[in-house]
């Protein structure tokens, strides 16, 4: 016999538990990037620094980090950009930076109010990882505060993140970089990471469940995002949108909240870039 759900019945009431704080917190969930806004259908998760760039590798993920912001609309967040890693060399030239800012009159280290997402250099020249690894701290940010009703186990709390990552737009883009998320996601001190197959039922979901939030069908899913999807990913929407179907209740609710929560955005701070 056919398995016809996506995901286990306890992990849905989970991600609508998740997804509605998030409405309620930040407003109407962002809308992923349609494949004509994305140019060449080349999203996030190619983004590297390549040789020939004319900038510094800092100076590329100050401006990658900027995009990224926008993407997910985090722009009224106060961020800052901080190089972290463990090369010598990276960090004579990391210092040299903040020289650099400091005599251009501006505050090369963040500062206390401020919220620092790491990056690593060393790795900016592999395709989708400094994509990957910000997105996910930004997807733990936005989903700061949250508390669930029922104790949650160690791989739900992690799928807290991929939840709002999708709640920020950037469901599609991590689909294409399982391996990155896996590593973001899998403790040091766990001998197994976790399953690339957990996280693209968990993200085709949450992406399926924020989409039917915002109004929008199965088959207007499949006709305005089927190009950004990869095949793992396209294969399986019949199926979430299946079980959220199944979940009208659930379904309704979360778009009356969508509907009275129409902006997105709670926090007033301009964000800041510092690599």
């Amino acid at each position: 016999m056919f398995n016809l759900r996506l995901i286990r019945p306890t992990d849905v009431e989970f991600h609508v538990e998740v997804l509605a704080f998030l409405i309620q917190t930040n407003g109407l969930p962002t809308r992923p990037s349609l494949p004509i806004e994305q140019r060449m259908s080349k999203g996030f998760e190619t983004l590297a620094y390549k040789d020939g760039d004319t900038r510094s590798v800092f100076d590329w993920a100050e401006d990658s980090f900027g995009t990224l912001i926008a993407a997910c609309q985090m722009e009224e967040f106060s961020l800052c950009l901080v190089a972290n890693d463990g090369g010598l060399d990276a960090n004579q030239i990391a210092a040299q930076r903040r020289l650099d800012v400091l005599a251009a009159g501006q505050n090369p280290y963040y500062r206390p109010s401020m919220t620092p997402i790491l990056y690593d250099p060393r790795n900016a020249t592999e395709p989708g990882h400094f994509s990957a690894t910000t997105l996910l701290q930004l997807g733990e940010l936005r989903a700061a505060g949250f508390k669930s009703r029922t104790p949650l186990s160690p791989l739900q709390t992690r799928m807290v993140t991929i939840i709002a990552a999708v709640y920020n737009g950037q469901g599609f883009v991590l689909a294409h970089l399982l391996r990155q998320v896996s590593a973001y996601l899998t403790p040091q001190s766990n001998r197994r990471a976790v399953p690339h197959k957990t996280i693209i039922e968990a993200l085709c979901f949450s992406t399926c469940l924020a989409l039917r939030a915002r109004g929008e069908t199965q088959a207007q899913i499949m006709e305005n995002y089927g190009p950004t999807m990869p095949k793992l990913f396209r294969r399986q929407i019949r199926k979430a949108c299946r079980q959220i179907n199944r979940r009208g209740e659930a379904l309704e609710t979360l778009q009356k909240i969508t509907s009275d929560e129409p902006q997105i955005g709670s926090l007033r701070h301009r964000a800041k870039h510092i690599a």
